[in-house]
């Protein structure tokens, strides 16, 4: 790993001095001492425990040491009054680790000119390095990337890793500091009415009284709890964002105090075992879980667990703490990077730091990235470099936001092997991933610069920028989508990684162009704005034709992102989610409800399934489907005053094609298929079996009506919920019936949902 500017070696080596400057009151774990001469070395009262050193320093135990109570004993060899009164052992692990470090480090000389060194070396140290809580005043702490800070150098790393773990997973609010962090300023934001996190619910969170689950937390379990959260890191959270060394960061975590590297951070450590507890299945989370879900009572099921809810304040308490976003190091760019799959709403300042902290280290260049010397740490930083890079274009995008990068911010390649030959055809599958996802975070950073300023509020979008976007799009679509997207048939090599990866591509394309039907819905187009003050348009047509052309691909792109949503549903891939295709979803739902279509519903129900691990995209289903019910209104409305059902107003930029009930161009003409049967409901609360409120021009409430005979019949062995929403909301108003012929070997089986859902997608 390279060395930060302004940190000391990564050998492990401890710099010792001696602090000649009595400590301060009240610090913990320092030995009162009386002010001392600077020239004066005052002689200790047993033989010297450390080389060259007189005066008597490090001679408390190690249970004292944590208790930050005086040890009562004159050297090493000796057991303490308060060991010996409790009949404890008593062990130095903490000075015998300081002392095999020191052997390593530079000797120094005793008497005057010994004195001056350390006073020296004591004035060039930065402020509150000298004693931090040590029992000796003049020991520093060892410089390891992201291991230390203020107030932990008095305990040895394991025991402050095991009060870390304490903290996150105490029931109650935490209000002191014997574990090193503290619960009072969330608590006092959220009594001044300044919560800002989802999780903290107005304080509520700190108030209600915990599950019995999270009470009957022993201490000696946590150990076991916290690796459990981590494995599941790794097997859900690592494979969508491969930004670290699993291997180094287990080892570093079950050997804190031995490990070359030192000890996790504690940032890195939290935000693991929170982002593993969102989408864990231990027992402890889950009890919790089903005890608070049904405190709650909601009557749509709305779930949550308030250990989670717990971890997620805390470990983003643990990164301010430990100053991640000012302190530059990888494993730092790492912890920022995951903080934005952790958080409910984007926040892109932990995305900036990241970018600051990479870019300062000289990782965005291919000759600082060479600096490093591990080849694991090596690949991970251009990993995490792109995985931030590729975040930063999309959602810019998504968000509205202007992208902190730009294409001339960095020359560094993807992670990726040589194709053999040189040959572009012969590229891995990997290869063409990433030049895919990097030619689209192109097009996103490109659109947003030119649209996210200040002037486009007000001149509106100029025609130049929607025609480039449409042209690069295009060509995106025509060189890798048919690659990288979904296909028309599951392929049966599919796994959960390589289902979501071809979805997550397939998803992304088509909710730019809804990004753009969005930004004409705000902003307008110049050359329209311009010829409504009077001015000559002399591209009318041109304006006209790109508006028309963007609309057509965001309906199509809102149904096929709602079609891909529910394929996903189907396999319970959502809730397995790290905060990838959440926005998308919610962009398609809001255009299909605010055009009154029922397809919408599949958005709804995708949202509440994600909602499982992040509880707040049940209020973003909540929302999408109140536009759906308000537009729903609104054509009754319309229908009561003599207007024509069949055609419905977008909200997003004049009436949507052919009505609510039809299908875009692009979908067959005819159904798919002909024997009646239909799906009762989608699941996340929504009854699909209920009848619309109006009737649409396609007969899909009467349809709907007769889905519960249908469905529920003995010869039916499908389990078609998703399936049919999804079809019979797009005009399909049939399904086939599968039957089961014999029960032995050679009995026909019914075709898995996803099967017919591909055939149907493969269509569009």
């Amino acid at each position: 790993m390279a060395q930060d500017p302004g940190r000391g070696p990564l050998s492990g080596q401890t710099d010792l001095s001696v602090n000649t400057s009595a400590p301060a009151s009240g610090s913990l774990g320092a030995e009162q001492s009386e002010p001392m001469d600077a020239s004066v070395v005052m002689p200790g009262p047993s033989a010297p425990i450390n080389g060259g050193v007189t005066r008597k320093q490090n001679v408390a135990c190690d249970a004292c040491r944590a208790k930050k109570i005086k040890c009562l004993r004159t050297s090493l060899a000796e057991k303490c009054e308060q060991c010996a009164a409790k009949g404890s052992e008593c062990t130095s692990l903490y000075i015998e680790q300081l002392q095999s470090k020191q052997k390593k480090g530079r000797k120094r000389s005793d008497g005057e000119h010994g004195a001056k060194r350390r006073r020296s070396d004591e004035e060039m140290a930065p402020a509150g390095q000298g004693s931090e809580g040590n029992d000796s005043p003049g020991i520093r702490r060892p410089s390891l990337v992201s291991t230390y800070h203020v107030g932990e150098s008095s305990r040895i790393p394991s025991e402050r890793q095991q009060d870390l773990l304490r903290y996150l997973f105490a029931p109650e609010p935490v209000h002191h500091d014997d574990w090193g962090y503290t619960d009072s300023s969330s608590v006092d934001f959220c009594k001044r009415g300044e919560a800002d996190l989802w999780e903290e619910n107005g304080g509520q969170t700190w108030e209600e009284e915990p599950s019995e689950a999270h009470m009957s937390l022993k201490d000696e379990q946590l150990k076991e709890l916290a690796d459990d959260l981590i494995e599941t890191f790794f097997s859900i959270v690592h494979i969508r964002h491969p930004c670290l060394d699993p291997i180094s960061f287990r080892e570093r975590l079950h050997a804190p105090d031995t490990h070359p590297l030192g000890n996790l951070s504690h940032a890195f450590l939290a935000v693991t075992i929170c982002l593993g507890a969102r989408f864990s299945d231990n027992v402890v989370i889950a009890a919790d879980r089903e005890e608070m879900t049904e405190r709650d009572n909601d009557p749509q099921g709305r779930s949550r667990s308030r250990i989670v809810q717990m971890l997620v304040i805390r470990s983003r308490e643990v990164v301010e703490v430990c100053k991640i976003l000012r302190k530059r190091s990888l494993e730092n760019a790492q912890v920022l990077t995951l903080m934005e799959s952790n958080l409910a709403q984007y926040q892109p300042y932990h995305i900036f730091a990241a970018v600051r902290h990479l870019c300062a280290m000289g990782y965005n260049t291919p000759s600082g990235v060479m600096t490093i010397q591990s080849e694991t740490e090596r690949m991970a930083a251009i990993s995490l470099w792109w995985i931030v890079c590729l975040s930063d274009g999309f959602r810019s995008a998504f968000y509205g936001l202007k992208p902190c990068l730009s294409d001339d911010d960095y020359d560094i390649g993807p992670p990726i092997p040589q194709p053999n030959g040189g040959d572009p055809d012969d590229a891995p599958q990997s290869a063409v991933l990433f030049t895919a996802a990097n030619a689209g975070a192109y097009i996103a950073r490109k659109l947003c610069t030119e649209i996210y300023i200040p002037r486009i509020r007000t001149q509106g979008i100029p025609l130049a920028t929607l025609r480039e976007f449409v042209h690069s799009s295009s060509v995106w679509r025509d060189k890798y989508l048919f690659k990288l997207g979904v296909p028309a048939k599951w392929p049966q090599s599919w796994d959960f990684l390589g289902a979501i990866t071809a979805c997550s591509t397939d998803v992304y394309f088509h909710a730019m162009w809804l990004c753009v039907m969005r930004a004409i819905k705000d902003f307008g187009v110049a050359e329209i704005k311009a010829a409504e003050k009077g001015e000559p348009n002399m591209a009318a047509v041109e304006v006209d034709a790109i508006v028309k052309r963007i609309r057509a691909e965001s309906e199509h792109g809102s149904l096929r992102i709602a079609a891909l949503a529910a394929v996903l549903l189907e396999n319970g891939y959502l809730r397995l989610d790290p905060l990838v295709l959440n926005h998308p979803i919610w962009l398609a739902g809001c255009y299909l409800a605010e055009s009154g279509r029922d397809e919408c519903r599949i958005c709804i129900a995708a949202l509440r399934q994600y909602s499982v691990s992040f509880g707040h995209l049940w209020d973003l289903a909540d929302e999408i489907e109140s536009i759906y019910l308000s537009a729903i209104s609104s054509r009754v409305s319309l229908s009561a005053q003599g207007s024509s059902p069949g055609t419905s107003m977008s909200p997003w930029l004049g009436p949507a094609p052919g009505g609510q009930g039809s299908r875009p161009s692009s979908t067959l003409s005819t159904p798919m298929f002909g024997q009646p049967g239909l799906s009762p409901g989608l699941g996340g609360g929504m009854d699909f079996s209920a009848a619309p409120t109006v009737a649409t021009s396609t007969g899909l409430s009467s349809t709907l009506a007769m889905a519960a005979e249908a469905i529920h019949s003995p010869e039916s062995t499908w389990n078609v919920q998703g399936a049919a929403a999804v079809l019979a909301s797009n005009g399909y108003t049939a399904l086939p019936m599968h039957t089961v012929m014999g029960d032995g070997e050679g009995g026909e089986q019914g075709r898995d949902v996803s099967s017919a859902l591909y055939e149907w997608l493969g269509q569009m």
